[in-house]
C-alpha cells in the first residue's frame, strides 16, 4: 500500500492506488469544500437578515417614539413634568434662601478681656435695685418675666444666636454683644428699646425729676451753712462766680462755692421740671409685650447685615413681641 489509512468520520479505511478509490477521495474533498462554502454563505445571509431585522425594529421604534412625542397625553404630561420641575426648583430655592446667615464675633481675640471686664462690672453692681441696673444677662427661654422687666428697664443689647436663643442685657459700657451671646454665632444682634408715647415719656420724666430732687435736695441744703460762712446770710444775692474768681478767696472756699453752684443748679433744674411736668398729661407705661419695641442691627462685634431683620423679627416675634419697629444701621 502506497498511502496511509485515511480517517473519514468514524471509519478507518485504507487508501488504495486504484483510480476508483482515488476519484472517490477527491470527490469527498470537493464535497467538504462545498459544505464549507455553503456554511460561509449561510453565515453571511444570517448576518444580513439580522441587520435587516434590526433596521426594521429601529424604524418601528422611531415611529413609536414620534407618535409618543406627539401624543396629546404625552404633551399634557410633559407640561405637568415641566410645572413639577419648576415647583420643585422653587421649593429648593426658597429652602436654601431661607437658611439664616450666621455671624461670628469679628473681634474674637478681645473676648477674654471683655468677659473679665464685664464680670468686674457685674460684681460692682450686685447691690443695684434690679437686673437692668445690675447689667444681668437674661434669656427669654429661661426667664420670660425677667426678660420683659429688663426690656422695659431701658435700652438693651440683644442677640438671637444660632440656637434661636434670644438674650438681652442693659446697654452698659462693659457689656458687649459677644458677652450677651456667650460668644456664639448669631442670626441677629443689635439694640432694642421700648418706644414710649408722649404721655408715657411725661410720666417717666416726671418720676425721674422727683427722684433727682429727692437725691440732690439734701446735698444742696447741707452745703448752705458752709456757703453762709463764706458769703454771709445774704449769700443768695451774691454773685458766686465773681467770688470764685476773687483773688482773696482760699482754695477751700472755691471748692465749697463750686460744689454749691453745681448742687444749686441741679436742684433748681429738677424742681422746675417737677413743676412743669405736673401740669402735663401723663400715663404710666405697663410692661406689656404689646408695647412698641424698636430693634436694629447695630453691633460692632458681629456686624450683621441689614437683611438680618428677618431673623431679628422672627426671634422677637417668637418671644411674643410682635409690635416691632426695625431701624437698619449701615451694613448693606
Amino acid at each position: 500500500m502506497l498511502f496511509s489509512p485515511i480517517v473519514i468520520g468514524n471509519e478507518r479505511k485504507p487508501v488504495t492506488t486504484t483510480k476508483e478509490n482515488l476519484n472517490r477521495v477527491l470527490n469527498m474533498y470537493a464535497q467538504a469544500e462545498k459544505l464549507k462554502e455553503n456554511d460561509k454563505n449561510q453565515v453571511i445571509n444570517n448576518a444580513i437578515q439580522k441587520k435587516v431585522a434590526t433596521k426594521n425594529v429601529l424604524n418601528s421604534m422611531s415611529v413609536l417614539k414620534n407618535n409618543f412625542r406627539t401624543s396629546p397625553v404625552v404633551q399634557r404630561d410633559k407640561k405637568l413634568w415641566a410645572l413639577a420641575s419648576i415647583a420643585v426648583g422653587g421649593v429648593l430655592y426658597f429652602y436654601y434662601k431661607n437658611i439664616p446667615k450666621l455671624y461670628a464675633n469679628q473681634q474674637p481675640n478681645s473676648y477674654e478681656n471683655e468677659l473679665e471686664k464685664y464680670q468686674e462690672q457685674l460684681n460692682g453692681l450686685q447691690g443695684a435695685a434690679n437686673d437692668y441696673e445690675k447689667g444681668s444677662i437674661v434669656s427669654f427661654s429661661n426667664d420670660p418675666d425677667g426678660f420683659n422687666k429688663v426690656l422695659h428697664g431701658g435700652n438693651v443689647l440683644y442677640t438671637y444666636d444660632e440656637s434661636s436663643d434670644l438674650k438681652i442685657s442693659a446697654n452698659k459700657s462693659d457689656t458687649k454683644h459677644p458677652i450677651v451671646a456667650g460668644n456664639k454665632k448669631v442670626k441677629a444682634a443689635g439694640h432694642a428699646a421700648v418706644i414710649y408715647s408722649e404721655k408715657q415719656k411725661n410720666y417717666e420724666d416726671y418720676q425721674a425729676a422727683i427722684t433727682h430732687v429727692d437725691n440732690h435736695g439734701p446735698t444742696y441744703q447741707n452745703i448752705i451753712p458752709s456757703v453762709q460762712e463764706i458769703l454771709g446770710n445774704s449769700f443768695k444775692d451774691v454773685d458766686v462766680d465773681l467770688k470764685i474768681r476773687d483773688a482773696n478767696a482760699t482754695q477751700d472756699e472755691r471748692k465749697i462755692l463750686v460744689s454749691y453752684k453745681t448742687a444749686k443748679g441741679t436742684f433748681e433744674y429738677y424742681t422746675s421740671e417737677v413743676v412743669r411736668l405736673a401740669k402735663e398729661d401723663k400715663e404710666k407705661l405697663e410692661p406689656k409685650k404689646s408695647n412698641l419695641v424698636s430693634i436694629n442691627n447695630e453691633s460692632g462685634h458681629y456686624r450683621p447685615e441689614a437683611n438680618s431683620d428677618r431673623e431679628a423679627r422672627k426671634g422677637w416675634s417668637n418671644a411674643g413681641y410682635t409690635n416691632l419697629k426695625w431701624e437698619s444701621h449701615g451694613q448693606a
